[in-house]
């Protein structure tokens, strides 16, 4: 394998938290919790980087020219990319609600704080929570489907408009349980789990405040025409708008304990601005 088509591997692979094994096949990184050496497939199969020496029984290799079209390789990669988002977006709405109990447990005033930990906490001032809503929020955790993110959705849209542009793919994103939290009326369940009125409002408060644009319809959707892979570009567009955000707040709550358990550094690894055509693409050495 040359060093181009190498690094493209290496790139697209980091975005998602995927390292390939001295024998070639992909399995997730440590930084995913709880998913060490967990083998991924693709339609049954273990999914693996081109390699001469593979055996031939292994029939989904990951080359680029299967990321730039719909194919079973670019499915199962959008659902890693998806996982990577949801296991930060999750992490993130986690430890702003131990950052919020602990702060307020603790008494302390809002002067001493960074400007953007004060702001926050005035927006949620007036919401009450206990040691029972960082629980909730773990117990609706452990509800989601790997195969099924309930934070984040993510899905290819052929031919279609947006905002008045009409593209080749649109990358459409949904937020299915923000979506139930904010039709949650009392005595109502997500899932046959019971949510308590207030949890329901620090949750929908801390959700807006992570991603603003989840208040919007079709706020995380992207479009591409790209001539050589608008679905894999528009992927790309969406994934960095997410990204960034949640690497936004790591940085603004980074003195509060926010540590490397959440991947850092999501727009500078995304290879955005890249000429998919065929004659920029890596090319494997014969």
């Amino acid at each position: 394998m040359d060093n181009k088509f190498k690094e493209f591997h290496e790139k697209m692979l980091d975005l998602v938290n995927v390292v390939a094994t001295d024998d070639h096949y992909l399995v997730f990184n440590k930084r995913m919790p709880g998913k060490m050496d967990r083998p991924i497939q693709c339609e049954g199969k273990n999914f693996t980087l081109v390699n001469y020496d593979v055996p031939d029984e292994i029939p989904f290799v990951l080359y680029p020219e299967q990321l730039l079209v719909e194919s079973p390789s670019f499915d199962t990669y959008r659902q890693l990319m998806a996982m990577q988002l949801n296991t930060r977006f999750a992490l993130t709405m986690m430890l702003l609600l131990r950052f919020v109990f602990t702060f307020r447990q603790a008494d302390v005033e809002l002067d001493p704080l960074m400007p953007p930990a004060a702001e926050f906490l005035k927006r949620i001032r007036d919401l009450e929570m206990d040691s029972h809503t960082p629980l909730g929020f773990q117990r609706l955790l452990q509800r989601m489907s790997e195969k099924s993110p309930t934070l984040l959705k993510f899905a290819t849209a052929r031919h279609h408009v947006l905002e008045g542009v009409s593209y080749k793919r649109v990358t459409h994103v949904t937020t299915p349980l923000y979506e139930q939290l904010l039709d949650l009326q009392p005595g109502d369940d997500i899932d046959g789990l019971k949510i308590r009125q207030k949890d329901r409002a620090i949750f929908v408060s801390l959700m807006e405040y992570i991603l603003p644009d989840i208040q919007k319809v079709r706020g995380f959707d992207r479009g591409s025409n790209d001539e050589a892979a608008p679905s894999l570009d528009a992927l790309m567009r969406s994934a960095l708008l997410i990204g960034d955000r949640l690497d936004q707040v790591r940085f603004d709550f980074i003195s509060y304990g926010f540590s490397d358990t959440i991947h850092y550094g999501f727009a500078d690894t995304l290879p955005l601005g890249i000429n998919w055509g065929p004659n920029s693409l890596p090319v494997e050495s014969t």
